[in-house]
Parts: structure tokens; sequence; C-alpha cells
């Protein structure tokens, strides 16, 4: 049954490129996705040569069964990366959306990963095109996320990054003096990205879990602000009862 999914597989992409390319013509319907799913249970359903005598054959309803009707239930999702894919070929992640794949996975990682490609099809000219949800994305979808970064930073598989805080290089044994370049000064803002592995990634935080990462990352902010070469003051977009008593003076805070 194994070998029938995979060839079912590879066969419904097939019918789905076909489908995309068609439709890319008249910028009509895309009709893809049902097109991937009923290709996909034509394949799996018993051959005429298989032997089932006079008896009307039936799919059975096993795991490859499900993870290919599970493609049917998202055909509007798999219609829009279909027309972005034939008609934005600079979107990394729809370019690098696999039919064959997706029809691998379960109808859960299914909805999933269609999530994580949500803002590729609402924002077609978008450069890259996805977000992971959870950091365990990367490793569990790891046939699309691996392509997409791979593209992205124009990085081989096997590329290590080497992290290196080495400023002295830049300007003046480190120091940049703007003036040198013809300018005056400047105001300049500096933004950090990081995330906690025990917190979901923005794209699927509620506001209850965004408060909770709040409140673990006053934590760290607290060892900041008593730090004469940090100080500062922390201001919280959080409803004042949402943040318990003893973090509150952490947020209102004066300079340090």
């Amino acid at each position: 049954m194994f070998s029938r999914f995979a060839s079912a597989a590879r066969r419904a992409g097939r019918h789905a490129r076909q489908l995309s390319t068609a439709a890319a013509g008249d910028g009509s319907g895309f009709l893809i996705a049902g097109g991937v799913g009923v290709a996909a249970i034509a394949c799996m359903a018993p051959r005429a040569d298989e032997g089932h005598g006079d008896a009307a054959p039936a799919l059975a309803a096993d795991e490859a069964s499900k993870k290919l009707l599970a493609v049917l239930s998202h055909g509007e999702e798999l219609a829009k990366i279909a027309k972005v894919k034939a008609t934005m070929p600079d979107n990394i992640a729809i370019q690098k959306f696999s039919f064959e794949y997706f029809a691998t996975l379960d109808p859960q990682q299914q909805s999933r990963l269609l999530k994580c490609l949500k803002t590729g099809w609402e924002n077609p000219d978008s450069g890259l095109g996805c977000y992971a949800m959870a950091p365990s994305d990367y490793d569990e979808f790891a046939p699309f996320f691996d392509a997409v970064c791979q593209e992205y930073h124009k990085a081989s598989a096997d590329a290590t990054h080497v992290t290196d805080w080495d400023a002295s290089a830049v300007g003046d044994k480190g120091v940049l003096d703007v003036t040198k370049l013809g300018l005056s000064e400047l105001s300049m803002r500096v933004r950090v990205g990081r995330n906690l592995t025990q917190f979901n990634l923005p794209g699927a935080m509620d506001k209850a879990e965004r408060i909770e990462f709040e409140k673990a990352m006053l934590k760290a902010f607290d060892k900041l602000k008593k730090d004469p070469a940090y100080g500062g003051t922390v201001y919280s977009l959080s409803p004042v009862d949402a943040v318990s008593f003893d973090l509150r003076p952490r947020i209102d805070g004066v300079e340090a």
C-alpha cells in the first residue's frame, strides 16, 4: 500500500503542476486542489487487473488514503498556492512548496504547514512567503523549510552559521564616525528578535500566551535595567490587570 501511496502522491503532483500551468493562462479558477485530490485518490483506487472479481472495488480507509483524502479539504488554499506558484517566481516559499510532499503529510500536519505558508499566498509579492508557527516546525517540516532557508540565505545544505561579534574591522577600530561620510547626527533604532523554545512563534500565539511570554522576558529585562551599561525602562503593551502585581513596578519603572 505504501508504494501505491507514494506513486499516487507523485502522480497527483504532476496533475497539480499541469492544472496550475493551464489555469495560469487566463487567471481563472485555479481548480488545482480538486485535481490533486481526485487524481491522487484515483491513482490509489484498485486497478482492474488486481483480481477483485465481481466485487465493487473499495478505497481502503487506511492512513495513506486518509492523507490523500485530506488534500480535498484544502482546495481553496491549494488553488491559491498554485496561482502564486505560476505567476510569482520570486516568492521563495510558494516556489519551494511541493504538492508531492504535502500529500505525504497527515491531515493535522497539512493544516499546520498551510498556516506557515498563509502569508505567501495572501502577499504574493513577498520575497520569502512563510513563517514557522513553532520552533519544532523547522524539524518537522524540514524538507520544506530547509529548501526555503537555503534559497533565502544562498547557502548549501551543509553550511554552518558562525556568529562573529568582532566589530574592530568596522570604521576606526570598531567606531564608525558618520561625519566622515558627510552625515550629521543620526537617530538609530536597533531591532532584536529572539524566540523562546517553550513558546509558539508569534503567528501561532494567542493573547494569553503573549502575556506569559512578556512575563518571562520581564525577568531578563529586569537584569538589564540593573546593569549600569544598559539601564532604561520597559513599556508594556499588556493590559494593567494582565501582568501580576509583583511585575508591575518593573514595567512602570523609572530610568535607571
